[in-house]
């Protein structure tokens, strides 16, 4: 809110990124006098109001999770006072953890870095613990987790609270929930999609008698592909449906033919040592080619593939790190093909957006044993690919 009376509610990610849910002017509040800001929530509808007035009602589902706080820009020398949180509804009603146990398919129970990711994590009442589904190396999807909760009850809905630190990879996107009387036979109550975020999502169903509920991973956020959960609460409530969102469209076009990895090899003009060129044609997404950054080498830099042989060669397919950090990315890129490895050609160039998508480039089909991308700019000044793949023409 700004003294002229412009206002704007907005909503921003764990990756700082914010997103205008809606703006608008009222009257110029000025300065030198209180006023009343409100957010009201009430499952995925979010109301803002000022001095008792409702300014925008809107949909938004990314904070089901979290505390309330105020921050003001340190250049603004805003006040406030009388800060209150109040009920906008009765809480469900929740299968106490103690009463529960937990089993899953996979769990990397290992110490990775200081931290474990045990099934029994889900159900500890801490959000700052995990389960995770194994990952080194990935166990295939679907994977699943499995709570017993002690004795047959009438339940309603699952509430399911992805890991909240960092951003969203493992968040489980597509899911399925079933129940069961003896732990062997289960029954489908519900499936559908989530969005890939860190918020709190809600399947329910109608009350169903039940004393085992499994919420299974068909599909996750991120890399590597491995089902996180910080929290897992059965209700016995009705609760309110969040976070259901639709597949995303895959924008990459289907290449019938590319160089089989074990084909490849790679160099950079710049690696840091641990992040070599060698880790963008590995297979594995959680690893990554980096340019030095000790010392720092700015773009443009290139990574050159040798493909083993000589292929028509029509597309590169970039995956950039998939780590919930952009730094890297490529946004400028210029593209060039070599039958020898020292006189190339430009076949392509422009720009990706940014993110950690998957994105290519395409080219009409040229002849060659090397391909070199040329990252002329990157996110935060450095270069990063997590995968690399080449496409080419068979139908010659």
């Amino acid at each position: 809110m700004a003294d002229t009376g412009e206002w704007s509610l907005f909503t921003e990610d764990a990756s700082g990124r914010d997103t205008t849910l809606a703006s608008g002017t009222v009257a110029a509040p000025g300065t030198g006098s209180w006023h009343r800001l409100a957010l009201r929530f009430r499952g995925d509808r979010v109301t803002g109001r000022l001095d008792g007035v409702d300014l925008a009602t809107v949909r938004d589902a990314t904070h089901t999770t979290g505390q309330v706080g105020l921050r003001v820009s340190p250049w603004q020398h805003a006040q406030s006072d009388d800060l209150s949180v109040v009920r906008t509804a009765p809480p469900p009603r929740f299968v106490p953890h103690p009463e529960m146990t937990v089993t899953a398919s996979s769990q990397h129970a290992g110490n990775d870095f200081g931290v474990a990711y045990p099934a029994r994590f889900a159900i500890d009442d801490r959000v700052e613990s995990a389960w995770r589904s194994e990952y080194r190396p990935a166990a295939p999807l679907p994977q699943s987790i499995t709570l017993d909760l002690g004795r047959t009850r009438s339940v309603r809905a699952l509430a399911y609270k992805p890991k909240i630190t960092g951003a969203a990879g493992g968040a489980i996107t597509s899911y399925r929930v079933a129940v069961s009387q003896d732990g062997e036979q289960f029954r489908q109550v519900d499936a559908g999609y989530w969005q890939a975020t860190i918020a709190t999502k809600v399947a329910t169903w109608p009350a169903t008698d039940a004393r085992y509920v499994r919420l299974e991973a068909t599909d996750v956020a991120g890399c590597p592909k491995a089902g996180v959960a910080s929290e897992i609460n059965v209700a016995t409530s009705p609760m309110t449906p969040l976070g259901a969102g639709e597949p995303p469209t895959d924008p990459v076009p289907e290449f019938p033919h590319t160089v089989p990895l074990g084909d490849l090899s790679a160099s950079a003009t710049s690696q840091q040592p641990g992040y070599e060129a060698t880790k963008a044609i590995d297979g594995d997404c959680s690893t990554m080619w980096h340019t030095s950054w000790s010392p720092y080498e700015p773009p443009p830099q290139s990574i050159t593939l040798d493909l083993g042989a000589a292929y028509e060669t029509i597309a590169l397919v970039y995956q950039p790190r998939q780590d919930g950090t952009n730094n890297g990315i490529v946004t400028g890129y210029e593209l060039a093909v070599s039958s020898d490895g020292e006189s190339f050609t430009p076949v392509a160039s422009g720009s990706w957006p940014g993110d950690p998508a998957t994105t290519w480039a395409q080219w009409p089909a040229a002849s060659g044993r090397y391909v070199r991308l040329t990252a002329q700019d990157g996110v935060g000044g450095y270069v990063s690919a997590a995968e690399l793949r080449i496409a080419y023409d068979d139908s010659g």
